[in-house]
């Protein structure tokens, strides 16, 4: 039901951008055409999403032939053409432009047939894969994981074969040590690689038994290795290719072993904006970028395009930030150790220190819920316009370690932010939508700042208990004392909150006039 609904989505779409494309052929005309027919079309999507609805043909991942699906495609749009044309002789109503009605139609119909056999195709190359998946899995128990002499039934599965290059017990007499092999063998093509691991990797605990190397993006790969049995694990594939990241990741944990490494790497969105920037001259570059950013990185995230992008593209070449990517290793249960540039890709060394953290929502939305601190202690879920990548949030600890607090409090240069994100937080438009938590009774008006566990405990553990005394508010007392260190925002803090506990309203009041007052008149603005 779920892949027909969003099916329906997708044509309704498609509909509607055949529809405007025609519109503007009437350049002249187009704000008339489209003021006058939009009416009409309106009614005629309905209609046709309810004939494709009746006649199936939205049940386009059932089908294995392109045959079936170019017949039903077929029934469904000339039903409604011919609903359509009856409404139109029966009540007497103008026929719209040909060139609209037609060119809209027909349009809309040979997109719908070339998508559905490339969505049949990538279908059934899946469900190919499975198949090959499942059949290997079965052999698995007849097999010493990869073995010299069985690289050829991997190569099966996959071309070229993306199996571990390094692994298991490893005979030596005569030929290279394995620290000399992994330098010059495997790691040979990405220079400085092996030095930039050796900088920040016991390299006298690594051996060839607790070692992996690969170079691939399929899950099924390293669903085979043994658990909690490696200390070191090499990937080269870049993790933009990689369907499911965090599933990827978090088998990753579960074949190391406690304080293990995991080496990989990536191509970060800056590192493609200026790619593609070089590829192409001025003013195409920018339209090129904006196209790449709208497929390869907004796409993957609404529901209605997401699994369109992923049956088309199986995920690989995403656009993913830096702050996504290692927030997505924290909530895996790693650590980012140290990162570099090397070969045109972001290498990072990450060490596993827990378990994978499950059941974490996802901050793709516009509308984000973040965990803080409440009164009482308690965890409270506050509302904000998202201004940070998604995953930032399991971040925080490695920012304050890497760039520590600036002035007001805040971590400083905080790369999580998006640039859009910087400019509402200047204005305070993202924590508009904490009049929701105000209005659950969760946070009020004047109050301190609501914030995370890890913030929490920079504070003094007095103060913490403090705080907890206390619901947190939208105006905090900072705006009113506008104090330059930590210790004099924590001390702004006490003075609030224990002001408040002798006189609740008139506090507040007071509070409210004069961060007022330094907004419009000191230019008290946030960071």
């Amino acid at each position: 039901m779920r892949k027909k609904i969003t099916l329906l989505f997708a044509d309704v779409l498609l509909l509607g951008c055949c529809y405007l494309a025609m519109i503007l052929c009437k350049q002249e005309t187009a704000t008339h055409y489209l003021s006058r027919y939009t009416l009409p079309f309106a009614g005629f999507v309905l209609i046709r999403m309810f004939t494709s609805w009746c006649t199936d043909k939205y049940t386009i991942y059932a089908r294995k032939k392109i045959k079936d699906q170019v017949v039903a495609i077929t029934i469904a749009d000339f039903a409604a053409i011919g609903i359509g044309m009856l409404l139109l002789y029966f009540f007497k109503l103008n026929l719209p432009s040909r060139i609209i009605v037609l060119g809209t139609i027909f349009s809309a119909y040979l997109l719908e047939i070339i998508f559905s056999i490339v969505l049949i195709v990538k279908g059934g190359y899946l469900q190919e894969e499975e198949n090959s998946a499942a059949a290997l899995k079965e052999k698995k128990s007849d097999l010493n994981f990869f073995p010299d002499d069985q690289y050829e039934l991997a190569a099966a599965y996959e071309t070229p074969p993306a199996v571990p290059l390094l692994t298991g017990d490893y005979k030596t007499t005569g030929r290279l040590s394995f620290s000399d092999k992994l330098q010059q063998k495997y790691l040979a093509s990405y220079e400085g690689l092996y030095d930039f691991i050796a900088r920040w990797v016991p390299m006298e605990k690594v051996t060839r038994t607790n070692t992996m190397v690969m170079h691939s993006h399929l899950l099924y790969n390293i669903e085979q290795c043994d658990e909690n049995c490696q200390f070191l694990f090499i990937n080269l594939h870049k993790i933009n290719d990689i369907r499911r990241v965090n599933r990827f990741f978090i088998r990753v944990n579960i074949n190391l072993k406690q304080h293990g490494y995991y080496v990989s790497c990536m191509q970060t969105r800056t590192m493609r904006k200026e790619e593609i920037f070089s590829m192409f001259p001025p003013v195409l570059n920018g339209i090129v970028y904006l196209a790449d950013f709208l497929v390869h990185r907004v796409c993957p995230k609404l529901p209605v395009t997401k699994q369109i992008y992923f049956a088309l593209t199986k995920g690989a070449n995403r656009s993913i930030s830096k702050a996504e990517a290692f927030g997505r290793l924290y909530a895996c249960g790693f650590e980012v150790v140290a990162e570099q540039v090397i070969c045109h890709r972001l290498f990072f060394i990450a060490r596993k220190i827990k378990k994978p953290l499950m059941g974490n929502e996802p901050t793709y939305g516009v509308l984000v819920r973040l965990p803080r601190i409440g009164k009482d202690g308690r965890i409270i879920k506050v509302y904000k316009l998202r201004t940070m990548h998604p995953f930032s949030e399991y971040l925080q600890e490695y920012v304050y370690q890497k760039n520590r607090l600036d002035e007001t409090g805040k971590f400083h240069n905080d790369f999580r932010i998006t640039g859009w994100g910087r400019m509402l937080r200047k204005i305070w438009l993202d924590e508009v939508p904490m009049i929701i938590n105000i209005l659950k009774g969760e946070m009020k008006w004047v109050g301190v700042r609501p914030i995370s566990q890890q913030y929490m405990s920079l504070y003094s553990p007095a103060h913490q208990e403090l705080r907890k005394k206390v619901k947190p508010g939208l105006f905090p007392p900072y705006y009113a004392d506008l104090p330059k260190t930590f210790e004099e925002i924590e001390a702004s803090e006490a003075r609030y909150i224990n002001r408040y506990l002798r006189h609740p309203f008139r506090t507040d009041v007071a509070y409210f006039f004069k961060i007022l007052y330094n907004i419009i008149f000191k230019k008290a603005r946030s960071r």
